[in-house]
């Protein structure tokens, strides 16, 4: 048995059907009772409720022939449960594009929390019920030559996507594929695109062309891999309005995420609003073609509405 000493940090952790919950974080300040309320869920291994609000890609080609891929993915559980296996191997499955080698994550590796399958990996980490709960961040290699037709199965819906490519040397077309133009970043110019919502059971499909590799100078590829993961994605969730990571102040990409040129809070409004627009318009054009059921229709429609609702009630006490 300890004595609290005022300045210890507390928390509260407990344990219930195989998966660890814990409370806030607080410091002791000295007073008699400390209270460490905890919120746990039953766990199932349900995955309907899994969405992935936000896909982040960014394509470039440090090495001529090889085309490298870097995704966020921001996951929400809209259940009232907690994903998970009792024996842990994990349930949320991320498949890859055929070809694809080279796995890299920003946290973890394979034969760790992540494992490896035959079309892709599995995340063996618990998802817990909220929006934006659970984020991935990884990396792979495709052999590539002046043209590629990207095919990536979605196992699950994905409301917006957002790409980013060297503002020279890669073209990106494709059904729902906007350019959205060239911008400054961090000193490095590159080109967004959205993409239009995937239906679950869908894919991310676009053409890439180009000669791609380009070392002679700052615009070129090879610069776009420089930093590349944690601070250019940070980059790309800034285009939709939306910081994911809460990283550590004392890291070394600290200096570089406080050096990004943000775009007018307005425009980050104006963008989420249309892509949770084009979401639901989307969600409405499948429904009235019978590719999906009504009460898929209708429970996706809600979440979609509450979003944007939530959002722009938050815009309109800014």
């Amino acid at each position: 048995e300890y004595e609290l000493q005022t300045g210890w940090v507390l928390i509260a952790t407990m344990e219930y059907q195989g998966v660890v919950y814990g409370s806030e974080i607080i410091e002791y300040t000295g007073q008699e009772e400390v209270f460490l309320p905890l919120t746990f869920f039953d766990t199932s291994t349900d995955l309907s409720a899994v969405t992935v609000d936000r896909l982040h890609a960014i394509f470039s080609m440090p090495t001529e022939g090889i085309l490298e891929i870097t995704e966020l993915w921001i996951i929400s559980n809209f259940g009232d449960y907690t994903i998970a296996t009792p024996d842990g191997v994990g349930l949320l499955e991320i498949i890859l594009p055929e070809g694809a080698s080279n796995i890299r994550f920003e946290t973890g590796a394979l034969g760790d929390r992540y494992i490896e399958t035959e079309n892709g990996f599995v995340d063996t980490l618990p998802l817990r019920p909220g929006v934006g709960t659970h984020e991935l961040v990884f990396s792979f290699d495709i052999p590539y030559n002046k043209r590629l037709d990207y095919h990536q199965p979605m196992n699950y819906p994905v409301d917006a996507i957002v790409i980013l490519t060297p503002a020279t040397g890669l073209d990106l077309e494709g059904e729902g594929i906007v350019d959205m133009g060239a911008r400054e970043m961090s000193g490095t110019t590159l080109r967004n695109y959205n993409a239009d919502p995937i239906q679950a059971g869908g894919s991310f499909e676009l053409r890439i062309k180009g000669s791609g590799f380009d070392d002679s100078g700052p615009e070129g590829s090879s610069a776009l891999t420089i930093g590349i993961g944690l601070g250019t994605l940070i980059i790309a969730a800034a285009f939709v309005g939306v910081w994911w990571f809460r990283r550590d102040e004392s890291s070394s990409e600290m200096a570089e995420e406080e050096s990004i040129d943000h775009p007018p809070e307005d425009e980050i409004y104006e963008q989420d609003r249309q892509a949770l627009l084009r979401s639901i318009a989307n969600l409405d054009n499948a429904f009235e073609a019978g590719e999906i059921e009504e009460n898929s229709y209708q429970e996706r429609r809600i979440k979609l509405k509450t979003k944007l609702l939530k959002m722009m009630r938050a815009a309109e006490h800014d």
